[in-house]
């Protein structure tokens, strides 16, 4: 199975290590790798591991794009033209834009203390979730009271996981770098 690429013309300069899908795929010059997704459907869980530079980064941003409620609005725009678009059943469109997507990007240094950093890559990930999703910000905050904002990060996503009628997809980034620096830590 081998992404066909986009027939575009380039109308802004090429960006080296740019990872954000919204930024590359209105650049011009994508490679639709779009078709991945419909077969990540298939699967309840899924680990990506490519080497360094290998784009998965931008294929989480992808992910997050296609099939988060936040980016519904906009999905023809980054979409047309890319396979999930055109050659996508009528089971797999109606999964598009349909989850609470949450975004985590593990650290991947080992200094200081690595709990911790993980705790603040989880909070990171949060706010960010939260400012696209208020309304979910604003059921949590009921559920967990006032103090939410000291709770621990895992109590925070478990009350996202348990919220009725919400779908949750966790994707995290950087993971093959966290691992690394855990590595690291023990030679």
């Amino acid at each position: 199975m081998f992404a066909r690429a986009r027939a575009l013309v380039c109308t802004a300069p090429i960006q080296v290590g740019a990872s954000g899908f919204m930024e590359v795929v209105k650049s011009g010059f994508y490679v639709d790798k779009t078709e991945y997704a419909l077969i990540l459907l298939q699967q309840y869980r899924a680990v990506l591991m490519r080497p360094p530079r290998m784009g998965k980064t931008l294929f989480l941003s992808m992910l997050m794009a296609l099939f988060d409620t936040a980016y519904k609005k906009v999905f023809l725009e980054l979409f047309h033209g890319l396979h999930v678009a055109t050659e996508a059943t009528p089971e797999q469109r109606a999964e598009f834009n349909s989850f609470h997507v949450l975004q985590i990007t593990l650290p991947g240094t080992p200094g200081g203390n690595f709990a911790t950093k993980i705790g603040n890559a989880l909070k990171n990930g949060l706010s960010d979730f939260f400012e696209r999703h208020p309304d979910i910000k604003h059921a949590v905050e009921r559920s967990l009271g006032q103090l939410w904002l000291a709770t621990p990060p895992i109590v925070v996503l478990g009350a996202l996981a348990d919220k009725p009628g919400s779908r949750l997809m966790v994707l995290v980034d950087e993971i093959d770098r966290a691992v690394m620096g855990l590595s690291l830590i023990h030679i």
